[in-house]
């Protein structure tokens, strides 16, 4: 579900004369991304408890399997980005830069670099990098709701106190240090969306019977609503507010999963997710040139909608299976017996 999300945001930006509401609706369509995070820090707390939990927990085999999980997708998207960069639009001079950090997740180390089209949406995939390389730590850490609730909250501190810190240097500061520190601070950084992965612990480790599916997803359903007539929540408390609706419902699905959310076409839709978060923008840029009358209202929407959808749940299946799969695999044997082996 999460990915049809991102689908909605990025197909509903190029489509003009919506409704207002309509329009704001589909803007929160990138809270997809957030929903990720926790179903990421919840699925891997999962498989490493089922597996043994800290005592038996591999950091080592965890890393490779991480890795080639999402790097060599990842790579190919980037350098595939690049070269349609180079032949249909016109490139930053900094191009070259900007394709060699997102190689090596390395986008921080300019504010310019988070938000890079090589691979577009980048940002997310690096957040989840930096959130591999804490994982073993937090897992060891965070055994109890308690845990959880108190990480989420000291990591919700930290980012608000850090991301203000960061707004005065913005401007008055040069260096790399600076550079990192502005832009893991940013809404696309890792520092803001920390508080949303721990919030994938603490639904892990709440009480199973705690909520309904039905309850939490009207809960999520009434504050997406009103986050649309209001845009004064600031990023750093809205973020893991958003988070904690997530976890309560993700928790719900665990316990009690319903046909609606639960079914053969959301579950390969989430199977393949990663490489359709990785062509979508491809496919939208596609379909767009190729369109024959300009893109506005309902009626194009819905059109641009199942177009864009269809393409690339097509395309997704053969890159999920060419490509992913088999370094899926090869990770595996690489990195022998692991806790965690999503």
């Amino acid at each position: 579900m999460a990915i049809l999300g991102v689908l909605a945001v990025h197909i509903g930006s190029a489509v003009k004369e919506l409704p207002e509401i309509l329009r704001q609706l589909l803007d929160r369509g990138q809270l997809g991304v957030q929903l990720f995070f926790v179903v990421s820090a919840f699925t891997l707390c999962q498989s490493a408890d089922w597996s043994g939990g800290p005592t038996h927990f591999r950091a080592a085999g965890f890393f490779i399997r991480r890795i080639f999980r999402i790097a060599p997708a990842y790579w190919l998207a980037a350098v595939a980005y690049f070269v349609i960069a180079m032949f249909t639009k016109s490139p930053p001079p900094d191009a070259v830069s900007r394709l060699f950090a997102s190689l090596l997740f390395l986008n921080y180390l300019q504010p310019g670099w988070v938000m890079s089209d090589f691979p577009p949406g980048g940002w997310s995939i690096v957040a989840e990098v930096f959130f591999y390389l804490s994982f073993p730590f937090l897992y060891a850490q965070i055994r109890t709701a308690r845990h959880a609730l108190l990480g989420l909250m000291l990591s919700v501190g930290a980012s608000t106190l850090l991301s203000r810190l960061m707004l005065t240097l913005d401007h008055s500061t040069t260096g790399v240090f600076a550079s990192v520190a502005v832009s893991a601070t940013s809404y696309f950084g890792i520092v803001a969306q920390l508080p949303v992965f721990l919030c994938g612990f603490l639904a892990i480790r709440m009480n199973p019977h705690a909520f309904s599916w039905r309850g939490s997803s009207f809960l999520i359903a009434v504050v997406i609503v009103l986050s649309c007539l209001t845009k004064s929540i600031p990023t750093a408390l809205a973020l893991p507010y958003f988070g904690l609706l997530f976890a309560a419902f993700l928790k719900s699905l665990s316990n009690d999963p319903p046909a609606l959310f639960v079914n053969a076409p959301l579950i390969r839709i989430g199977e393949i997710s990663f490489s359709m978060y990785l062509v979508h923008f491809a496919i939208i840029d596609l379909i767009i040139s190729l369109w024959p009358a300009p893109l506005s209202g309902l009626s194009n929407l819905v059109l641009l909608s199942s177009a864009t959808i269809a393409t690339t749940v097509l395309v997704s299946h053969a890159t999920h299976r060419y490509i992913e799969k088999p370094f899926i695999a090869l990770g595996r044997r690489l990195a022998g017996p692991t806790t965690v082996n999503s």
